[in-house]
């Protein structure tokens, strides 16, 4: 959250200071709507299951964008939305080698995820309808799983731990860089614009995660390595709301 604040703070005097150079064009959006997770893990290799949340869930948005001329401006961004872990089965995450005896993972754990962007956008307007595109950059939060199994091996009586942990060391939330593509389609009433938002999150990094096997009667490491998801998480969002125009 702090390296959100800070991009939007970075930028925003930039933004306002061109308030004094050509007439004001403020635009101040306020949207809520669902957000529906792309990233499905069920084709993919095991380890994606560590990045996969419930399919839709709600957000709220609010954006200021500044029009230096009638049609090009820039905006920044900041939303919220909640998140709950999805409920896949990891038993694809254990290697054959061993049974699963159980893990300590709560699914149903729900929080809530914040990101910022800013950008540029572009409109095209006439007396009644409104429509603007837009492209950002951003960093966003996302959530990712630390799940530990129970495992006995096959053939033996000896019992181990399997642990997988987001990051350097235990991560619940993490920053990553992404790119937003959006639209808004829009109808004009007085100084009030009702929009239809629909923008696609992109996250260009990957999550890093440490595998590590433990004996569990020794606490002996028996294997430890890291790794990373194979695919990048991505999100689209369909949201109703209002503008405010200045």
């Amino acid at each position: 959250m702090r390296k959100i604040i800070i991009l939007i703070l970075f930028f925003l005097p930039a933004i306002l200071q061109a308030q004094t150079e050509s007439p004001k064009r403020m635009i101040i959006d306020m949207t809520t709507g669902i957000n529906v997770n792309l990233f499905d893990p069920k084709f993919g290799n095991a380890s994606d299951c560590l990045l996969s949340t419930k399919t839709i869930s709600p957000f709220i948005k609010g954006r200021f964008s500044y029009f230096f001329s009638s049609q090009w401006g820039a905006f920044v961004d900041l939303k919220l939305a909640s998140a709950t872990h999805s409920g896949k089965d990891y038993s694809n995450m254990i290697p054959n080698l061993y049974y699963n005896l159980g893990d300590d993972f709560n699914e149903n754990k729900s929080t809530t995820l914040h990101d910022g962007s800013i950008g540029g956008t572009y409109r095209i307007e006439n007396k009644n309808w409104s429509i603007r595109t837009r492209l950002g950059v951003g960093i966003g939060e996302i959530l990712v799983k630390n799940p530990c199994f129970n495992i006995k091996e096959k053939g033996s009586n000896n019992l181990y731990y399997i642990r997988y942990t987001a990051g350097d060391s235990y991560l619940e939330i993490d920053d990553l860089p992404f790119i937003n593509p959006g639209i808004s389609l829009s109808y004009k009433y007085d100084n009030l614009l009702f929009n239809v938002d629909i923008d696609y999150t992109q996250f260009i990094q990957k999550t890093s995660y440490t595998y590590v096997l433990t004996d569990a009667y020794t606490q002996e490491v028996i294997e430890k390595r890291k790794f990373a998801p194979k695919s990048l998480s991505g999100n689209l969002e369909i949201g109703l709301g209002v503008s405010f125009c200045y």
